[in-house]
């Protein structure tokens, strides 16, 4: 894109909260999709090893991020696998059940946007970063 490479922040930034909060975010939903990569079985191949390290790592980070969400939403997903994509219908559906029950927290968040100011911007208390910098 523009002569430029994007690549996933998979381990430098897995849920990309504090970059958010750089641009200028003053509320930060996180959507954390933690699928299961080890079932207690034998990997199936050399992926399952690598996405199971991959996943170690992300589950040490996430304290990092977390602290730059103001609320976060996990789906229970964690009885499918990783490429579990014939149950697509299934994890949308735990996806949905997840967000309905952060809803009254981000209807809190649009009614105190309405009440915050005159000119319809909101302003932080305290602005919240977290320690990890963005790249």
């Amino acid at each position: 894109m523009a002569h430029r490479y994007l690549i996933d922040g998979m381990l430098s930034h897995p849920v990309p909260t504090r970059p958010l909060r750089e641009m200028g975010a003053d509320r930060v939903l996180a959507v954390h999709l933690k699928g299961t990569w080890a079932n207690g079985s034998a990997p199936r191949h050399l992926l399952d090893v690598i996405g199971q390290s991959f996943a170690i790592a992300q589950n040490a980070m996430s304290s990092l991020w977390r602290q730059a969400a103001d609320v976060v939403v996990e789906p229970d997903v964690g009885d499918f696998a990783y490429d579990d994509f014939k149950h697509a219908d299934d994890l949308i559906r735990m996806g949905e059940v997840a967000m309905r029950k952060a809803l009254p927290e981000v209807q809190l968040w649009l009614e105190s946007k309405a009440e915050a100011s005159p000119h319809g911007v909101e302003r932080r208390r305290s602005p919240r970063s977290a320690p990890m910098p963005a790249d």
